[in-house]
């Protein structure tokens, strides 16, 4: 089986303006991993079964009531970790104008073929959350096909393009023979999936050839107002060991980031691009002068989403290895303090 080797792929660090190389320990990552599947000639797909006036009658309903806990509504299985309700919506909401932020606009990182504007494109966003990034894709992309998945649809869009369908899938289960030109994976750490790889190798089969594949996936992190120093904010240190600690516990994995590269070399993708983007989320009054207004209302996005991304993540999964809401609320709200000084700035790793 071959291994990966990073000098075969390309590793880029990006930042906005060179006035932030100071800070390159302590702003946050946008990992993103891009391959294509190989060449080979796009293929003639038959009938398209799509239903022209998509709504919500084209989704599958939920069949388990949801676990209503902490003040938040939970998937009926059980088996995933984040919230199912209007708060996780928030979330990943905020998240999508993020990285819309990081990416100038465009609603993907890869560069997506011509084709695209053509028809008989076919496009899967595997867990979908709240549909935004499908929604947005079929509005730009009238003449693709877009399909989303997730265990709920819950939180989905009350208006659904005509391109776009939803349906509730497990993506950790079988996946039928449908191919797809373009799969998009984003931010889909929170339980729903144990088995990294294994969901990774059913995408990558379900590519045409010459199909694209994008995982994007963040986690939390701290920074300094300066760079020379060192010690990370006694809150948020407790909160990523407790984090780790829990996940390892419970056989989870919030960051698989890191692993995907070598995995899809070893199916045989082709053109792999790791990339690695570091921008602020939230700026110190010291840093005010050195970043541009784009990068200062990415700080102010991520200073509404680290609450958010804190609780969601955290608020079950520590109560279930035995530490309490109060305990972790508490935690939280330290943390939140923590971020309100000048010589703490907390990041979101992207």
């Amino acid at each position: 089986m071959p291994t990966w080797n990073p000098l075969r792929h390309e590793t880029c660090h990006i930042w906005s303006t060179p006035r932030l190389l100071a800070f390159e320990e302590h702003i946050p990552r946008l990992f993103v991993v891009i391959i294509d599947s190989g060449s080979g000639p796009e293929p003639i797909r038959l009938n398209n079964e799509n239903d022209s006036n998509s709504d919500f009658t084209s989704v599958s309903e939920d069949d388990l009531p949801p676990i209503h806990a902490y003040g938040h509504t939970y998937h009926g299985s059980g088996r995933v970790w984040v919230p199912n309700d209007v708060s996780e919506a928030s979330r990943l909401n905020l998240q999508h104008l993020l990285f819309k932020k990081l990416h100038r606009g465009r609603l993907t990182h890869t560069r997506l073929p011509d084709e695209i504007s053509h028809g008989d494109f076919e496009i899967l966003d595997v867990g979908t959350g709240a549909g935004t990034w499908a929604h947005e894709m079929g509005r730009q992309y009238p003449s693709a096909n877009i399909l989303g998945t997730d265990l709920s649809v819950a939180l989905l869009h009350h208006y659904i393009p005509p391109n776009v369908r939803f349906e509730v899938f497990d993506a950790a289960e079988p996946w039928d023979d449908r191919k797809y030109h373009f799969i998009n994976m984003r931010d889909l750490v929170g339980g729903g999936i144990r088995d990294w790889k294994g969901l990774l190798s059913s995408a990558f089969a379900h590519l045409y050839p010459g199909g694209q594949l994008e995982f994007v996936q963040f986690r939390c992190e701290s920074s300094q107002a300066s760079s020379s120093a060192d010690e990370v904010p006694d809150a948020l240190q407790e909160y990523q060991r407790t984090l780790q600690r829990m996940c390892d516990e419970q056989g989870l994995d919030f960051d698989p980031a890191s692993s995907v590269p070598a995995w899809l070399d070893e199916m045989g993708a082709e053109n792999i691009c790791s990339r690695v983007r570091w921008l602020p989320t939230w700026i110190g009054r010291d840093a005010l002068h050195a970043v541009s207004a784009r990068n200062r209302h990415v700080g102010e996005l991520g200073g509404i989403l680290l609450p958010l991304v804190l609780e969601n993540w955290a608020i079950m999964l520590f109560d279930k290895g035995g530490l309490g809401e109060d305990y972790t609320r508490d935690l939280i709200s330290r943390i939140v303090e923590e971020q309100r000084l000048d010589q703490a700035r907390i990041c979101l790793k992207l």
